[in-house]
């Protein structure tokens, strides 16, 4: 009876290797019938609207100056009231102005949805 249970725990192991290899196939074909789902969008020449281009570009250096200033302003506040001296004032400084960084790319990003940069032709 020994010898049959281990002959059928040999069929086990060899009953489920295929399996394994079978799974990453599995795993790719329900990714195609997705991209079929969604058709391509049509591709062609596409045209910049300047006018969004200058509107964007405007609006960000007025809204970075204010930003930008803000950060500037909040570092020397927050480094004389706590006392930081020069070099705890520079890092305030580089911390502020990559918290004004990201804040102008968000700006950006956000704007360029609402006013698209290019057009179909």
């Amino acid at each position: 009876m020994a010898k049959s249970r281990s002959k059928s725990k040999s069929k086990g192991k060899a009953a489920a290797a295929p399996e394994a290899t079978a799974e990453p196939a599995a795993v790719a074909a329900p990714a195609e019938p997705a991209a079929k789902a969604s058709p391509a969008p049509a591709r062609g020449p596409r045209k910049i609207v300047w006018l969004h281009v200058l509107t964007v570009m405007s609006v960000t250096i007025l809204i970075g100056a204010e930003v930008f200033g803000a950060a500037f302003a909040a570092s020397w506040a927050l480094s004389t009231l706590f006392g930081l001296g020069g070099i705890g004032a520079r890092a305030l400084d580089i911390f502020l102005m990559l918290c004004g960084v990201a804040i102008m790319v968000q700006f950006v990003r956000s704007a360029h949805l609402i006013e698209p940069f290019t057009k179909r032709a």
